[in-house]
């Protein structure tokens, strides 16, 4: 027989029925509300680099490894086959205009320099000689050209004496004819002299000019073995400082051979290595920007080397600051070439989110999210990268490396 339910424990069971209902309830309230966030991929704020878009210049670079050497280097070479016989200079040492930084045995010089010289001096002597036979000689038929001429106007005298008499019959016809045969005679002569004075002169300016021609010759050769014995001294021809010489003594160098190397450590240049895949924008006068440590300093383009070695190309950067107090030798250094620009760009700083594509995907940050946004790049500098499309300034865009999240539309910044 059924009996009644007892009001206390069917009150009791509604309310519990009321209570997991409520709970139930609000478990999937909670759930609709919170859920999809809670679901949310999530990275810590304090593991990524956050920048925020702005206006401002942009330099397209290419990237090169450069190495601060002097810009002014000097090779001292042996002008001779010698024997070093002493090292007054080595490496590291600071050397004045004029010191000499070695001493090499140049005994068979100083006598070729004696012996060219000695033949100028001959040369020389040959040539005063010459000069003075010409003045004789010149002398000589001046002489006899002034007599000649003398002769000439006696017999021309005589020739108008005797024709005067002859028209009056009181001379022959034969010595007419013989006083005119005399006058012609020495007229010939006299011509003869006047013409021999002035080859004679042509003749001994000929001669004049090949001693001259000689002479220079000699000293030429006499100059060039001064040459050598000054070269010879090896005598530093400005202030610097060594840094290379020969380093034993009695070592036998040949013609050609260098002796030490000088550099002047008050002004610097770059000499950058650069891959040859960007051959064709690199040329002399571009801009570059050499970044030593935390210094950054702007130089040009001052040359490029054409030819290519294990696919690399070398270029030289002549720097604005030479001098800068940075600046050591060898000191390694990374340098930008600038092949392009823009004044005034929309920009992001440069950061490990380049994958070098012209469009990727990258994370703008909004509200505390970073949303996936796709983004288009122009120009990329060392430091700045241009945002051609898909950002505004005044944008916050993770720079990181973010990768392994582009599976997510959305990441929540904690």
């Amino acid at each position: 027989m059924d009996r009644a339910i007892d009001p206390v424990f069917a009150a009791s069971q509604k309310r519990r029925r009321l209570v997991i209902g409520a709970i139930v309830t609000a478990v999937l309230v909670l759930a609709f509300s919170y859920g999809p966030s809670l679901l949310k991929p999530s990275v810590p704020r304090s593991r990524v680099r956050i920048e925020k878009v702005d206006h401002g210049p942009v330099e397209a670079s290419v990237e090169a490894t450069g190495t601060v050497t002097p810009e002014l280097e000097e090779v001292i070479v042996s002008p001779v086959d010698a024997r070093v016989t002493r090292i007054l200079k080595r490496a590291g040492d600071a050397i004045k205009v004029g010191q000499p930084i070695l001493e090499l045995d140049l005994s068979e010089s100083a006598l070729a320099f004696e012996r060219v010289e000695h033949d100028v001096q001959l040369k020389r002597n040959e040539q005063r000689r010459s000069q003075l036979d010409l003045r004789r000689t010149l002398a000589d038929l001046d002489s006899s050209t002034e007599a000649k001429r003398l002769e000439v106007e006696a017999l021309r005298a005589r020739l108008a004496q005797q024709t005067e008499l002859a028209a009056s019959g009181l001379v022959s016809k034969d010595g007419l004819r013989e006083a005119q045969l005399n006058e012609a005679r020495a007229a010939l002569e006299l011509q003869r002299l006047i013409a021999s004075r002035s080859i004679t002169e042509e003749m001994n300016k000929a001669l004049i000019d090949g001693m001259n021609l000689e002479l220079a010759t000699l000293e030429g050769q006499r100059r060039e073995a001064r040459r050598v014995l000054d070269l010879g001294s090896t005598r530093a021809p400005r202030d610097s400082v060594v840094t290379w010489t020969v380093t034993e003594a009695g070592a036998l160098v040949r013609r050609g051979e260098p002796l030490a190397r000088l550099s002047d450590l008050k002004s610097f240049r770059i000499e950058a290595t650069v891959s040859a895949i960007h051959g064709r924008v690199l040329r002399a006068g571009l801009d570059a920007l050499v970044r030593i440590g935390s210094v950054d300093l702007r130089g040009q383009v001052s040359t490029v080397e054409p030819t290519v070695r294990d696919g690399v190309m070398r270029l030289w950067i002549r720097l604005d600051e030479p001098t800068n107090a940075v600046l050591r030798p060898s000191l390694k250094a990374d340098v930008q070439i600038i092949t392009d620009r823009r004044a005034d760009a929309i920009r992001v700083a440069r950061g490990p989110f380049l994958t070098g594509e012209p469009a990727q995907d990258v994370f703008v940050v909004r509200n505390g999210s970073a949303f996936r946004t796709r983004v288009e790049f122009g120009l990329i500098g060392y430091d700045t990268v241009e945002v051609a499309k898909g950002l505004e300034p005044g944008d916050d865009m993770i720079v990181s490396e973010m990768t392994n999240y582009l599976h997510a539309r959305e990441l929540k910044l904690k």
